[in-house]
């Protein structure tokens, strides 16, 4: 398919998937940039995860308390029913919280992985559209025609530079969220692994 210097230089002037001067991979990055959105928005609502974190530890904390304060009363000489069933009581009572706590958390990563792998995936888009680029700063005449000017040519090298610009410092963005996004799943993954 042939793009004309006004395609690329509407492109070179845009943001996001509108630097893809290439239609059918604009429209692919269009509709998983959609889903990024989506995404966020996901993992926006949820909020903080370290006050879960925080409790969930809390929780943990109390059980271990609970369980102790029954080991010293069984090994009394003289066990009292009515402390071991008030802290049989709050085990119980800890333990459905630490079960709500483990849904959170299990529910925060299993959103931030669908954000990770969307993002993943736009960011492959704009890889795929900066290969695009190469192929027709090489090939100028799918641009331009056969013959082209040398001004013709100058614009379209300019074009394809501020598009590669743009697109390079996108992608740096992108992965910078990505390893933010792995490094909150890794804090989240190890909260959910936690059983005492």
């Amino acid at each position: 398919m042939s793009y004309n210097l006004e395609d690329l230089r509407r492109c070179a002037s845009s943001e996001g998937v509108n630097l893809i001067p290439f239609p059918d991979l604009q429209s692919a990055a269009t509709s998983i940039s959609d889903r990024v959105e989506r995404a966020k928005g996901d993992m926006r609502s949820l909020g903080d995860m370290d006050p879960y974190i925080a409790q969930k530890n809390n929780v943990l904390s109390e059980l271990k308390q609970y369980r102790e304060n029954i080991e010293r009363e069984n090994r009394d000489s003289f066990p009292r029913k009515e402390v071991i069933d008030k802290n049989t009581e709050e085990i119980r009572k800890s333990e459905a919280k630490l079960r709500e706590l483990n849904a959170i958390l299990g529910n925060a990563l299993d959103l931030s992985a669908a954000f990770y792998t969307a993002r993943a995936m736009l960011r492959e888009q704009f890889s795929s559209a900066l290969s695009q680029l190469s192929d027709l700063s090489s090939n100028p005449e799918r641009t331009l025609g056969s013959n082209p000017s040398d001004d013709d040519k100058k614009k379209l090298e300019e074009y394809i530079k501020e598009i590669r610009n743009r697109i390079e410092k996108g992608e740096r963005d992108h992965k910078d969220e990505e390893d933010n996004i792995t490094k909150n799943r890794d804090k989240v993954r190890a909260a959910l692994d936690k059983s005492q």
